[in-house]
């Protein structure tokens, strides 16, 4: 069905989301970047608060 489909393809799209997340990160730390991800949730709600 329709529905099943687009459930199916939203799991897909946040597992692969997920594993560019990880990638990134993985990435930033080898390059000595810090992430501090509860800072950049509190940022980026500030923004969407401004926006909307």
């Amino acid at each position: 069905m329709l529905g099943d489909d687009l459930v199916d393809y939203y799991i897909y799209q946040i597992k692969a989301d997920q594993a560019k997340l990880n990638y990134l990160i993985k990435l930033a730390k080898a390059k000595g970047i810090q992430v501090d991800m509860i800072s950049d949730m509190k940022f980026s709600l500030y923004e969407e608060e401004e926006v909307g």
